[in-house]
């Protein structure tokens, strides 16, 4: 790939009596620590942690003999491979940074060791920077963000089917304080903001599924279909069943311009079929 090299992939589980490893590297490389510690420079690094060796540049590490690691590494070169670690948050005074927790980095540096096909290699980098990237976008945002958000990913993990009492107890924090912060930052409270997220949900449901209006209810957390067809009125200003119906009738319309309509054809006709759920018939909006 133009621009990026990677040199070579590699694991290894050291033994605690390794020696240190000493040596100007000619690239760039990461390590990421599984399990275990050492040193790095004279600085402890352990699990969750991962060091950068820049090339040209002298470096000494070794594993902590009473507790030694297990690392992955990755080397490269070319100016993508920098830009991509200066955006993992690495910088000419910062070497270690905190790892993404995630088992698909380890899955991932494996699998490159496989295989020395540079774009294959390239693509597997790509993959672990963004989850480095989006660790140390996450690093920089501060306590009330950060709450916001995770308690954003459980709405969104079960589709809006949780409680305000529920996120706060998996949080560790007050269901008023959370109340305090959704209404601060959207203008709505933490329940009304899970409701509008349900009916986003159902409403996609109803476009681009056949499921039974009951069926829908049920997965949004609505036992009683009554009740939960007053609640998709009151947000879409219509029942379930005209909300499919239109929105059917919206696409056979996109699907007759395509076929007798030559200004809609490609990519317009995507155009006209992104519509159909576009930000402007969402009733939930962030």
């Amino acid at each position: 790939m133009e621009h990026m090299t990677i040199a070579d992939f590699g694991t290894e589980h050291c033994p605690a009596d390794k020696e240190a490893i000493t040596h100007p590297f000619s690239h760039h490389t990461l390590h990421f620590i599984y399990s275990g510690s050492g040193y790095f420079n004279g600085i402890r690094v352990s699990a969750g942690q991962v060091f950068l060796c820049r090339g040209g540049e002298q470096a000494t590490y070794y594993p902590a003999p009473e507790d030694p690691w297990y690392y992955g590494w990755i080397g490269g070169s070319g100016i993508l491979f920098e830009q991509l670690i200066s955006e993992m948050g690495f910088s000419e005074s910062c070497y270690v940074r905190t790892m993404q927790k995630s088992p698909l980095i380890e899955i991932l540096i494996s699998a490159g060791t496989s295989s020395t096909e540079q774009e294959y290699r390239c693509g597997l980098f790509y993959a672990i920077a963004g989850l480095q990237i989006a660790e140390a976008e996450n690093a920089l945002l501060t306590a009330p963000q950060k709450h916001i958000k995770e308690a954003e990913q459980y709405i969104e993990a079960l589709s809006g089917v949780i409680t305000p009492k529920q996120i706060a107890q998996k949080m560790n924090l007050s269901r008023a304080y959370l109340r305090n912060l959704f209404s601060a930052n959207f203008g709505i409270s933490l329940q009304e903001y899970i409701l509008r997220y349900r009916m986003q949900c159902a409403a996609e449901l109803i476009a681009s599924t056949d499921l039974p209006i009951s069926e829908i209810a049920f997965r949004c957390g609505y036992s009683d279909p009554l009740m939960f067809s007053r609640m998709f009125r009151k947000y879409q200003q219509q029942s379930p069943t005209q909300y499919r119906r239109s929105t059917q009738n919206f696409i056979c319309a996109v699907d007759w311009a395509q076929k007798n309509d030559p200004r809609y054809s490609g990519e317009n006709i995507e155009v006209l079929r992104d519509r159909v759920m576009s930000d402007d018939r969402k009733i939930f909006k962030k």
